[in-house]
């Protein structure tokens, strides 16, 4: 079961002007930026999926980016057969981590932990422009294309993904009762 967790607001919005930050308007004329931070993007940042604590993970992991300040954790329950039966995240993260946090743990669910390698590799092509034959349906991750053409940032779009493999590495210790 998940426990909701009060989540942070960074205090991005969209509004027709371009993006606001706080009660600061922040005009992006520039398309580029328009594409990075759409609104499905701003959407998931401002309410994020599956953000909360999973009390019965089998498996956690901490992913941090100093430089950007994200610092998330990463939890999912695993059964025996390998299959995600459910992944959460918590913490605080930049717009493109949170959706893609949030996009991620909804792709998660119902796979086998083994799909997590090829779903990361299709990603990362997506996101480096590159032909992505033969990849999983990676859904509305494909939403972070965009992201691609930002190189600083693709490093937040990996962070979740990274300490999704993290997790699948170090199932968590029981604490017996």
């Amino acid at each position: 079961m998940v426990s909701p967790v009060r989540r942070p607001d960074f205090g991005l919005r969209l509004n027709s002007d371009g993006l606001q930050a706080g009660n600061d308007s922040l005009t992006l004329p520039d398309m580029a930026l328009s594409r990075l931070y759409q609104t499905r993007i701003l959407e998931l940042n401002r309410a994020p999926l599956n953000y909360g604590e999973l009390n019965d993970a089998t498996h956690r992991a901490h992913g941090v980016d100093a430089l950007c300040g994200d610092d998330l954790q990463i939890q999912l329950r695993v059964d025996s057969n390998g299959i995600i039966e459910q992944a959460c995240w918590s913490g605080q993260a930049c717009a493109v981590t949170s959706a893609s946090a949030s996009l991620l743990t909804e792709w998660l669910t119902g796979r086998h932990q083994a799909d997590v390698e090829v779903g990361l590799a299709a990603f990362r092509r997506l996101l480096t422009d590159q032909p992505t034959p033969e990849h999983p349906n990676l859904g509305e991750l494909a939403l972070l294309g965009p992201v691609g053409g930002f190189p600083s940032r693709v490093k937040n779009a990996l962070l979740p993904w990274q300490t999704v493999l993290d997790a699948l590495d170090q199932p968590s210790q029981r604490s017996s009762p």
